[in-house]
């Protein structure tokens, strides 16, 4: 696990699975993803605004290359979102406790690439 994108999630508690964990990172990066998707898409709501209010040629000039931006931005992030995979996730034996069900756990996650990885410890 020695992998630039692997994470160690310790004290998880004992009643929530692997599975459950691999949802829960995962849903937690598409938050973040949807929070991004909502400020580029109300950035393209304000460009247009602007866009149709002002009369300077060289200022429309500058929101219509915004407005380029924020879509080609917001199409590489939805793009993302589609593709994004479930972490791989590992329980870690724990040494120094018993193998009871009754003890919280420690796991590694593993997860697709560093965008991922960022969203996740935002």
């Amino acid at each position: 696990w020695a992998h630039p994108y692997a994470l160690c999630l310790d004290n998880l508690p004992p009643q929530l699975t692997l599975e459950e964990t691999q949802i829960a990172l995962l849903e937690a990066v598409k938050k973040q993803i949807g929070k991004k998707q909502e400020r580029l898409g109300l950035k393209l709501s304000t460009s247009s605004k602007r866009l149709e209010a002002t009369k300077d040629e060289n200022e429309k000039k500058r929101i219509r290359s915004d407005i380029a931006k924020a879509e080609e931005s917001l199409k590489e992030t939805n793009a993302y979102y589609e593709q994004l995979q479930l972490p791989m996730v590992m329980k870690i034996a724990d040494p120094n406790s018993s193998l009871s069900t009754t003890c919280a756990w420690r796991a590694y996650a593993q997860v697709q690439d560093e965008d991922f990885y960022n969203h996740l410890i935002r």
